[in-house]
């Protein structure tokens, strides 16, 4: 398929170990640093994250995902069971779902890359306008999180 897109008359594979490759491949020094968080972001974390289980809790005692992976805050099954909530589910469970989703997605910036993605992630979230993100918004954990990691971050922020 690909020789004949091309109009090629052969098509030959190469990658790093092909003989006529490998002089032209140059090893790379990699150091891995591993950062600690400070206190404050390790106790916004601990914040977002009993926010998480308490929403994943409440789809958990309707049956719509394991207590298992509500406990251990389990993004797969969450994400797995997607349509099953949204058709099944209480109104209450289908906030949670929806609440859940943007959590995750939260401590996975924190973790992973910025506040500055943290903060704008949860200033987008929160504008949305939307029932769920009014709850978002009110809901203590994440909001004593957020102000934590205002605090933590002033002067570091740029937009």
């Amino acid at each position: 398929m690909i020789k004949s897109a091309l109009s090629a008359g052969q098509v030959l594979y190469r990658d790093y170990e092909s003989e006529d490759v490998r002089p032209f491949i140059q090893k790379v020094g990699v150091e891995i640093k591993q950062l600690q968080p400070s206190e404050e972001l390790k106790r916004a974390i601990s914040h977002l994250k009993d926010s998480l289980r308490k929403k994943l809790s409440i789809l958990a005692d309707e049956g719509l995902i394991s207590k298992q992976s509500a406990n251990r805050l389990v993004f797969k099954e969450l994400i797995e069971k997607r349509e099953e909530i949204l058709r099944k589910g209480s109104w209450n469970s289908k906030f949670a779902y929806t609440i859940s989703a943007k959590l995750f997605l939260m401590l996975k910036y924190l973790e992973t890359q910025t506040y500055t993605t943290f903060l704008n992630f949860y200033d987008k979230a929160v504008s949305e306008g939307k029932k769920a993100s009014a709850m978002l918004a009110r809901d203590a954990d994440v909001s004593y999180s957020v102000s934590l990691i205002k605090r933590s971050s002033k002067g570091k922020r740029t937009s």
